[in-house]
């Protein structure tokens, strides 16, 4: 996130980080990522860390607040159980051995040991050594035997339902300065976006068939969350959307189809392969339409969330094609 939260006080994040033992010397807001917020942090002892903070009411997440916390916890505990595998970079546990706390009004911190690193790109990869060297990363966690309470899957696109009422409505969309632009572009995409949900409930229904096929995968192993150290090691981040869920869900933004030089011998299902690609076409529109739906306002978040609204509305081809 490009701006940090205005009723988020450093005095806040230094009470919180005193549950995992740490007295925080210096604290500085790092404008990376698109989900969560970052600090660096430096505690009394000199040892460098990274902090995480969830905003809880992001529909992305869940519903509630209450059920964001419990889908986080749960994510960083089974990304705690893969420390054996030297690329997961995981969670440090607090004292009591939780991995993230609340803090109010409605954020939950996540701390994890700063790395020497720089990200592979910006979200898409340079060549295929890249690719190939990810892909490696990748079947060696879907090989993994994920644990029980590990959450699976279901296939559903959050915040559809609210677009879906958006649709009708000609109504809410004066909360903002992107509210009507956002209100047009919506209501001129209407028969597109209900043919892709359409051809996506098509796509899902043949993937559920399939239980057999599912694996632990990460779900945005994009090149931004591939951090190269000084070794060349590779440590792949940002495991809370860690899932049970078909190979796909990690290979679909990595491979483009069977004549990829990479595409792997044992071939992949192309339905699984398109609808991950429709599922996180229809998320970010629905979160990006959630938001301008809501209160909000002109900072740079907003400006570069309407920038990425317009990326993805209208609708590309790919979406409505059999």
């Amino acid at each position: 996130m490009l701006s940090r939260p205005g009723d988020l006080s450093d005095a806040q994040l230094r009470d919180a980080a005193g549950r995992w033992g740490l007295r925080l010397e210096s604290l500085e807001y790092r404008p990376v990522g698109a989900g969560s917020h970052h600090w660096s942090a430096i505690d009394h002892s000199g040892q460098s860390w990274f902090l995480t903070v969830d905003d809880l009411r992001k529909r992305r997440i869940a519903a509630t607040p209450d059920a964001a916390y419990d889908l986080l916890r749960g994510a960083w505990e089974t990304t705690h159980g893969l420390a054996g595998l030297e690329f997961v970079l995981a969670p440090r546990p607090a004292a009591d051995g939780s991995l993230l706390t609340r803090m109010p009004p409605h954020y939950a911190l996540t701390v994890f040991p700063y790395v020497e690193a720089e990200p592979l790109g910006d979200g898409g990869y340079e060549d295929d050594a890249q690719r190939r060297a990810v892909l490696r990363l990748l079947a060696r966690l879907h090989a993994v035997e994920p644990a029980p309470a590990t959450r699976r899957d279901d296939l559903a696109i959050p915040g559809r339902t609210e677009l879906e009422a958006a649709l009708e409505s000609a109504a809410g969309w004066d909360t903002g300065p992107f509210g009507a632009a956002t209100r047009d572009l919506v209501h001129d995409s209407r028969s597109d976006l209900r043919a892709a949900f359409r051809r996506y409930d098509e796509l899902a229904a043949r993937v559920r068939s399939r239980p057999e096929r599912m694996v632990l995968t990460h779900g945005e192993p994009h090149s931004a969350n591939v951090l190269r150290q000084a070794d060349g090691r590779l440590l792949l981040i940002d495991w809370d959307t860690v899932l049970v869920a078909p190979p796909e869900r990690d290979l679909a933004s990595l491979l483009d189809g069977p004549d990829d030089p990479c595409w792997p011998e044992d071939g992949l299902s192309t339905d699984a392969l398109q609808l991950y690609r429709a599922w996180w076409d229809l998320a970010e529109i629905c979160e990006y339409v959630d938001r301008f739906r809501h209160r909000h306002g002109d900072d740079a978040d907003d400006r570069a969330a309407w920038t990425d609204l317009r990326h993805y509305l209208p609708l590309r081809t790919a979406l409505l094609e059999d």
